[in-house]
């Protein structure tokens, strides 16, 4: 990371410093994101996470006004698989528009660090533009 001397800390101070943004709602800049049908915008959670889990982005996501809203909510879940791995099933997204909804299968809160594989799978399918496929 090239930073010479500097102490890496826990990050106490850096969510001091954070704690005005927590509860603010990010909702419109979601929806100018949306609208622009230029942006790939993956949401994802893992399936286990207690923190923010996919309920709760599923549920914020139901009321979010955007053009896309109606096709969301209809829009079935399909299994994201990665026939690569001794256990394929990845998680589960939902596709409307340019949004991804992504549940990652066996992760909590912190995905990349419970689930590495599954989540460079997403992120790589993010990069790439590619479909997420269920066969």
């Amino acid at each position: 990371m090239h930073t010479g001397s500097v102490p890496f800390a826990s990050g106490h101070d850096c969510e001091i410093h954070l704690l005005a943004d927590f509860h603010v709602s990010l909702a419109s800049e979601l929806i100018d994101l949306l609208e622009t049908n230029y942006y790939r915008i993956f949401i994802y959670s893992g399936q286990l996470d207690i923190i923010i889990g996919a309920p709760l982005t599923e549920r914020f996501l139901n009321v979010l006004p955007w053009s896309g809203l109606e096709a969301y909510k209809s829009v079935d879940r399909t299994i994201w698989m990665d026939k690569t791995q001794k256990d394929p099933v990845s998680g589960f997204v939902r596709s409307v528009k340019t949004l991804k909804q992504i549940i990652i299968r066996g992760a909590g809160h912190i995905a990349p660090y419970d689930q590495p594989i599954r989540a460079l799978d997403m992120i790589n399918h993010l990069i790439s533009g590619e479909e997420f496929t269920s066969t």
